[in-house]
């Protein structure tokens, strides 16, 4: 992480926050709606998961310890579990995925894979995929998921 932060801080970061503006904010947002919906489509098609655990779980964003706190603190140890290993699973996908994802769709694909983890863990594979510019729209994509996780998953009761 402390070699990608060298090779994107060459980067003019308020160029590009200009160059994205509100484009910036809405990756974040827009990752954050496709999980909960996916949660709610899980619930629809396996009809024995709730929907409000299934949204719970999938608005981890790949914040897994909060989201895992969460989970079972307001829905259950069974939420909790489930909680910490979906967003393990989401973080090591977007790992072992990225240039896959990149190829087929897009170079915003690892970002929103990522969620929350596109500022720390997964940063280095979004960068070696998609490129250093990605790689700043990551790191701010993961900044305000990281911050907006912890709300959006303890609306879920």
């Amino acid at each position: 992480i402390f070699f990608t932060g060298i090779g994107i801080g060459k980067l003019n970061i308020i160029d590009l926050i200009r160059k994205y503006h509100i484009f910036v904010v809405l990756i974040p947002l827009a990752a954050m709606a496709g999980s909960i919906l996916s949660g709610l489509l899980i619930s629809l098609l396996i009809h024995r998961i709730d929907s409000t655990q299934a949204m719970a779980v999938c608005s981890g964003m790949g914040y897994y310890i909060i989201s895992a706190i969460i989970c079972t603190q307001n829905l259950g140890e069974i939420a909790g579990i489930i909680a910490l290993f979906a967003n393990l699973l989401r973080e090591l996908m977007t790992i072992l995925f990225a240039p896959i994802l990149v190829r087929f769709f897009g170079h915003l694909a690892p970002i929103g894979t990522g969620g929350a983890t596109a500022m720390d863990t997964t940063l280095p594979f979004i960068k070696k995929s998609a490129g250093n510019e990605y790689a700043i729209v990551g790191f701010i994509s993961g900044v305000i998921l990281t911050v907006i996780v912890p709300v959006i998953t303890a609306i879920f009761k």
